[in-house]
């Protein structure tokens, strides 16, 4: 008689008499078999193959998306794509797979498992390296708070972007969108408070702030610009880039309209303003900061020539979490991507680094408590 094991699938070739107890035992796994056990292995036969080809397409999906974001998500239009999209939808498989595995396949549940883990870190952009950034002591050093936010002023809610600038208290604040802004409210939070406006940049400090100067970063078809500002702070100085690149919206409407050169040419444009940055950030000597609201996580070729420049990103140093931004008003109906970054030179030593309210904004604000040794 022949009874195949129904975990490990191994065939065990047993007497035609069972023991008194009734029982067979496997000799791989020592699982217990039953006279019905040969009914159940023919049951779940019918499941077993086409699940296994689902744990290796799912495998083979999160391995595709772990190498798009390696070379370059933008390389494609469907990694620039992803790159927009709630990175948790790659998860569902995962939760769906990993107990029919357990049950059915137990010896591949390692496969869904380690897929499942890929997305949920990597591939969401975990990072737990903020419970450790802060513990380093520092000695004879300047301390900065930096706060960058994007606050499509008055299309939500101002009471709470105003709440969150009284709270933080930094010493630096640099907005984007802020058109209006200090005529809505602001003025009365920032008494006292040094402040330059160009367009729809603002900086705010309490320290002195000299006249804003103005960097190109124009793409075909549009004139667009960011600003730069030196600041004093103890006995140097600090260069501050406040900037807002191109939106994806347009390229990602283009998506529903079948025309993927949309998407292609949008990216393209939100690259080209990242190199033309990054060329001013090679120039610059000293302690340098750059924030705003890239419209790119940091998996994106548009971060990469900020990086190569020496630049590095805050959260990713000191932030604990996923540091999401922005989604909150999308219909995903909370923040499920990262596009609002602060950037630092190398002289900084990044404490922590960690993400306001969602609701003031479309977006929500970043926070930094930085050191310059």
């Amino acid at each position: 008689m022949i009874i195949t094991c129904p975990h490990c699938h191994k065939k065990n070739r047993l007497p035609d008499t069972a023991p008194s107890r009734g029982q067979f035992v496997c000799g791989q796994c020592q699982e217990t078999l039953t006279a019905s056990s040969e009914h159940k292995t023919q049951h779940r036969g019918w499941f077993v193959s086409p699940l296994l080809a689902a744990i290796i397409l799912y495998a083979a999906l999160v391995l595709t998306l772990l190498i798009s974001n390696m070379v370059g998500p933008e390389r494609w239009w469907l990694g620039s794509l992803n790159l927009y999209l709630p990175q948790w939808l790659w998860a569902l498989p995962g939760v769906i797979l990993l107990p029919l595995t357990l049950g059915l396949a137990r010896k591949w549940v390692w496969l869904p498992l380690a897929a499942l883990l890929c997305v949920l870190g990597p591939i969401m952009g975990l990072n737990g390296r903020g419970l450790l950034a802060g513990m380093a002591p520092t000695h004879a050093a300047q301390h900065l708070r930096i706060m960058t936010y994007n606050v499509k002023w008055g299309s939500r809610d101002t009471a709470a972007v105003l709440r969150d600038i009284r709270t933080y208290d930094p010493d630096v604040l640099q907005l984007q969108d802020s058109s209006g802004a200090m005529q809505g409210g602001l003025d009365s939070v920032l008494v006292g408070w040094n402040v330059r406006i160009h367009d729809q940049y603002l900086v705010a400090s309490r320290l002195p702030l000299p006249e804003i100067d103005l960097r190109d970063i124009s793409y075909p078809g549009s004139v667009h610009h960011c600003v730069r500002i030196v600041v004093p702070f103890g006995s140097s100085s600090v260069v501050l880039y406040n900037v807002h690149l191109l939106s994806p919206r347009v390229g990602l409407i283009s998506i529903r309209h079948r025309q993927v050169g949309g998407l292609v040419s949008n990216a393209d444009s939100r690259l080209l303003e990242a190199n033309l940055l990054a060329g001013y950030i090679k120039a610059e000597h000293g302690p340098t900061l750059l924030t705003g609201d890239l419209n790119a996580p940091v998996q994106s070729l548009v971060c990469r020539p900020l990086f190569d420049a020496g630049l590095r990103d805050a959260f990713s140093e000191a932030g604990t979490g996923y540091g999401y931004t922005y989604g909150r008003y999308t219909r995903v109906g909370y923040p499920y991507v990262r596009i609002d970054h602060i950037l630092v030179s190398r002289e900084w030593k990044v404490r922590h680094c960690w993400v306001g309210n969602t609701i003031g904004s479309d977006h929500c604000p970043v926070i930094a408590d930085l050191v310059l040794p």
